[in-house]
């Protein structure tokens, strides 16, 4: 069965219920690290043990998946739309973009999906959808955060792509082959 393209205009949402479920599991974890503090300590140097390495790396991971279940929580609670799709083309809705305005589909090359290790533990692996235009420079230019364009141009350069935009696919509410194939097809239509 052939996927579809979306219909235009459309917004992008967050995908509430996965990034929920996701801070549940960190939140889950990071009880778990509470008790293996509780529990390598010997209950709190009650007993006569403790091991001294649980001792040392729980609270490390307690404090690393604690930033984790807020991140996602935070995230999860989200109302507003990441970015949607016009005629006209692509508008950006998050906050660091806030001057960029519509990026015209004449300007659109594309889009790209890239595996890159964004958390804190080396094997875990991240897939970050980009939109890419033909010159990111003119509104990355734009962008009032300047740590988070240096963040963007040192991704394009590593990834050798020209993007403007990238956000995790996992956590979208639409159906990422449904998204690219519209990317793909209204760039075609504006730059034919």
């Amino acid at each position: 069965m052939e996927s579809q393209t979306l219909q235009l205009p459309h917004k992008i949402y967050i995908n509430k219920q996965k990034l929920k479920q996701e801070s549940i599991i960190y939140g889950i974890l990071t009880i778990c690290c509470l008790f293996g503090f509780w529990y390598g300590t010997g209950k709190f140097f009650t007993a006569d043990y403790y091991y001294p390495k649980m001792v040392i790396l729980m609270p490390i991971c307690f404090i690393i998946l604690l930033i984790e279940t807020i991140k996602k929580y935070k995230t999860a609670s989200n109302n507003e739309a990441l970015f949607s799709f016009s005629e006209q083309g692509v508008e950006l809705f998050d906050k660091d973009y806030a001057g960029i305005g519509i990026i015209p589909w004449s300007e659109i090359t594309g889009c790209s999906e890239n595996e890159t290790g964004g958390s804190y533990f080396g094997s875990a692996k991240m897939k970050l959808l980009s939109i890419n235009v033909k010159n990111p420079l003119v509104y990355l230019d734009k962008m009032k955060n300047s740590s988070r364009r240096k963040k963007i141009i040192k991704f394009n350069n590593k990834n050798n792509i020209n993007s403007v935009y990238h956000i995790e696919s996992v956590n979208l509410g639409v159906d990422i082959t449904q998204l690219k194939r519209t990317i793909y097809q209204m760039a075609e239509k504006a730059n034919s």
